[in-house]
C-alpha cells in the first residue's frame, strides 16, 4: 500500500507543477496567443499541451518553451481530406509542454499557411 500511496502522491504533485507551469506561461506572456490548454498525466508524467491558431503562433511559443526545432506532420484522413499539423515541443520544471497547430485540407490543396 505505500508504494502505491506514494506513486499517488507523485502524479498529485506532477500535475500540480503543470498546473503551475501553465499559470506561470499565461501571466507572463498573455502576449502569446492560446486557443486551448490542457493538462494530462501518463506513464511518462504530466503533460501541458497548448493549442494554437498557426504556424507563426506555434514559433513564438517555441522559444518560450525552450523547444528546438518545429516538428511538421501531414497525414491523410479517411475522408479524403489531409491533415497538417506543426508543432513545438519543450520541458519547463519537469513538464512537457507541447505547443500545436492544426488544419485540414483537401487532399489535393497545399500545405502552407
Amino acid at each position: 500500500m505505500t508504494e502505491l500511496f506514494a506513486k499517488i502522491d507523485a502524479e498529485v504533485t506532477a500535475v500540480v507543477t503543470a498546473s503551475m507551469v501553465a499559470r506561470r506561461l499565461i501571466a507572463t506572456r498573455p502576449d502569446l496567443p492560446v486557443r486551448s490548454m490542457s493538462l494530462s498525466l501518463g506513464i511518462t508524467g504530466a503533460h501541458l499541451s497548448v493549442m494554437v491558431d498557426d504556424d507563426h503562433h506555434v514559433l513564438a511559443w517555441s522559444g518560450e518553451i525552450g523547444a528546438g526545432e518545429l516538428t511538421r506532420e501531414s497525414r491523410p484522413t479517411v475522408t479524403d481530406m489531409v491533415h497538417h499539423s506543426v508543432r513545438a515541443t519543450g520541458v519547463i520544471d519537469g513538464i512537457t509542454v507541447d505547443v500545436w497547430a492544426g488544419r485540414i485540407t483537401a487532399a489535393t490543396g497545399g500545405e502552407g499557411q
